[in-house]
């Protein structure tokens, strides 16, 4: 957010200082340790300025150079204080089994269909969080589970119908479902393949920017929302998106159904819980068509309520023993803490135990 927050900025006042500091917001997601995300990142950010680029043009009916002009100073200063983690990540990749993948091996590491329903229903397979439902979905809960609230997937679903004439409501609507696609082991897989350096990555880990790119459309048609407080259809979007997700609901539960029957007593309470979610965001819209401002604040108060709820455990200063129930592995890991890593347990309050 922050490396589009500076070059929209940026953009606006054509002050290279913006620039600048996008640039180095780009180092640091580089420095971060995962390139695949800093990629995803960086050609996030060229189809966006392209886009601005030809958006501007549009309307002043001659090429408007400044979008790509900050774009090449945010990648120079990006990549050359990224390469003190590039350079030696590449040579260590030559030497590692992080090879590029043959097509039946990079198939495996596709996101499971099925696991699309966490986007409005996170713990639809159960959590990480000691005290709920344990997890029993596929792989682990943090990589498969892409939830940034009920609601909010719900307007972002709708954006580029509520918000037509936004073009970058289009785009990021068209490079959500080409994403998808590819993530899931589809046949425009086969053909991503041949993109250079593609089957370096892990196909699920595709989806990492899905959420950040869904909010922004989230934000965008709820925008339209508020400019068309006084239309009906709007509401009329919102409970068809609603009878949609029920129905994938039901596609996704009847899937899995001979998993699903052992684990309902965990299933009930998360269809219960994100059904009200969804209902007082529509009870939301309703208010806002008679009291504009009290509606939209009635809005974001069920949004940062719900986002808060999930994910306070997962926040980096909340306490990790509210995190990934144990287990016979991790029992037995605990018998000798001086051979392994871990990042998810802790032996004594000042000793990390190393799995």
């Amino acid at each position: 957010p922050g490396l589009f927050w500076a070059f929209n900025v940026g953009n606006r006042c054509r002050r290279p200082a913006f620039a600048v500091l996008a640039g180095m917001l780009f180092a640091l997601l580089i420095l971060g340790g995962q390139p695949q995300y800093a990629a995803l990142g960086g050609l996030l950010l060229g189809a966006y300025a392209l886009s601005r680029s030809l958006e501007q043009s549009n309307c002043k009916l001659r090429w408007n150079w400044w979008p790509l002009i900050s774009l090449v100073i945010t990648a120079i200063i990006g990549l050359g204080i990224g390469s003190l983690q590039l350079l030696p990540t590449y040579e260590f990749t030559l030497q590692s089994h992080r090879q590029p993948r043959p097509m039946d091996v990079w198939l495996f590491s596709a996101f499971p269909l099925r696991h699309l329903s966490t986007f409005w229903l996170p713990n639809l397979f159960g959590s990480a969080e000691i005290g709920k439902y344990p997890y029993w979905g596929k792989m682990n809960y943090v990589e498969y589970t892409f939830y940034f609230g009920a609601f909010p997937f719900l307007l972002s679903m709708l954006a580029p119908l509520l918000n037509r004439e936004n073009r970058i409501a289009w785009l990021w609507g068209v490079i959500i479902i080409l994403t998808v696609l590819v993530a899931v082991g589809s046949p425009l897989t086969h053909l991503a393949k041949w993109i250079p350096g593609m089957t370096y990555f892990t196909l699920h880990r595709m989806m990492s920017h899905v959420p950040f790119l869904s909010s922004w459309l989230a934000a965008l048609g709820l925008d339209a929302l508020i400019g068309r407080s006084r239309d009906s259809r709007s509401l009329s979007w919102l409970l068809a998106g609603v009878c949609g997700l029920i129905v994938a609901t039901g596609i996704v539960l009847y899937a899995c159904r001979l998993e699903a029957r052992s684990h309902w007593d965990g299933i009930i309470p998360e269809l219960l819980r994100q059904g009200g979610i969804l209902v007082l965001g529509l009870l939301g819209v309703v208010l806002m068509h008679k009291r504009h401002r009290f509606g939209l604040g009635f809005i974001l108060l069920i949004v940062v309520a719900d986002l808060f709820l999930w994910g306070w455990t997962f926040n980096p200063v909340s306490n990790l023993d509210l995190l990934y129930p144990g287990n016979d592995v991790t029992d037995w890991l605990k018998e000798d803490d001086t051979l392994y890593l871990s990042l998810i347990h802790i032996s004594e309050p000042t000793r990390p135990l190393y799995i």
